[in-house]
């Protein structure tokens, strides 16, 4: 039985706005909490948020406590989030149009990241030069794997050599009905995920400078150049 003697909701208090100023409102509060307590109505079912607050706790190993309203089921994808703590082994494409599973790209022992992007997406070739940089510098000990959702090859592998993308390039031609979706739940790109040495996720989300401050927490020295 859990008894709830005060609750503070630290993340909504000082702020009214939406979109990039609540996520990231989120993210600098999140670390000031010790427990997550999700309430799901018929209101909050669907909220974006919601399993936002929910996914950076799984990532954080902090407690979660969900309380349902009567008669109020917790939405699909919420069942998701706790596979967040570490990756999930799914089925892609390589650039030789192989069947492939994405642990035969993954390196043990060391630092991984999972880009996931789109040919069409320009958000997310806005950020491959800065990608490329961080191959160019950490490569042999950040392991760079990026999973494009294109569901068109010729696209997606146009665009893997018009910005010159060296590292592991994969490829989910299920688009927004495949498996990173379904199981990384990615609502929008360009997205990440990065996993330390013992494969557990750190973080997602994060890009640019953000990135880089990660990177050079995880390698310490050997980021030196970024």
């Amino acid at each position: 039985e859990i008894k709830v003697e005060c609750y503070l909701d630290l993340l909504d208090n000082s702020i009214t706005e939406n979109g990039k100023a609540l996520t990231d409102h989120i993210r600098a509060n999140l670390n000031d909490c010790t427990d997550i307590i999700v309430v799901m109505s018929n209101i909050t079912r669907f909220s974006q948020w919601v399993p936002f607050e929910v996914g950076m706790a799984a990532q954080k190993d902090m407690p979660t406590a969900t309380f349902l309203k009567e008669d109020v089921s917790l939405p699909d994808f919420l069942q998701y989030w706790p596979r967040l703590k570490r990756y999930t082994d799914i089925n892609l494409v390589d650039l030789k149009g192989n069947q492939v599973r994405l642990s035969e790209f993954m390196k043990e022992g060391q630092c991984n990241m999972l880009e996931f992007w789109a040919s069409w997406c320009s958000p997310c070739r806005g950020e491959i030069p800065h990608l490329r940089h961080l191959y160019e510098v950490c490569g042999k000990d950040f392991n760079m794997i990026s999973v494009s959702i294109d569901e068109r090859d010729t696209d997606w592998k146009k665009a893997v050599q018009e910005e010159g993308m060296q590292w592991h390039q994969l490829c989910d031609q299920k688009g927004r009905k495949g498996p990173v979706v379904i199981e990384y739940q990615v609502f929008g790109i360009p997205d990440c995920i990065v996993l330390d040495p013992e494969g557990k996720i750190v973080c997602g989300g994060v890009r640019g400078a953000e990135l880089d401050v990660v990177v050079q927490d995880l390698l310490g020295e050997k980021a030196k150049g970024l």
